[in-house]
């Protein structure tokens, strides 16, 4: 994820309201800010307590994995992505990391499989799109010289 200009305006207000009640989600947008402002480390922090007390919260989930991948913790994110998909098959940022791994792992039939599946959510998303063109690259026999 490409870092984002975050205010320290913003970053002020979400605190605030994380501190008014700590043990509710607003951990997430003020986690989702640190991410953003490339602040990773702050955002596992804050998204390993609130999703501890709030286990079914996917999109926090999905934060927590994306701030692992950013830090290319991959194992970490892979397992979180695989506890997102076990509660929504049709997680979209999971299943592309799955993908994107399975092409990375040369386990093309897999990938194959994962990108079919993501066309069928969302045939026009640009990184479901990127991933066909990956995987059809790679399954292409290179003509020899």
């Amino acid at each position: 994820m490409k870092e984002q200009a975050v205010t320290a305006q913003e970053l002020a207000r979400l605190h605030a309201a994380w501190e008014l009640a700590p043990e509710s989600r607003s951990f997430a947008p003020l986690a989702d800010a640190y991410h953003r402002a490339g602040r990773h480390e702050e955002a596992i922090e804050l998204l390993q307590s609130g999703t501890t007390r709030h286990p079914d919260y996917l999109s926090a989930l999905v934060l927590l994995a994306d701030c692992y991948q950013a830090l290319q913790r991959t194992e970490e994110a892979t397992a979180i992505y695989a506890r997102v998909l076990s509660q929504d098959q049709e997680n979209i940022r999971a299943l592309e990391h799955q993908a994107s791994q399975s092409i990375q792992q040369g386990a093309l039939g897999n990938a194959a499989a994962l990108v079919e599946k993501l066309r069928q959510i969302d045939p026009w998303d640009a990184n479901i799109r990127r991933l066909s063109a990956q995987l059809q690259q790679m399954s292409t026999p290179q003509a020899s010289a």
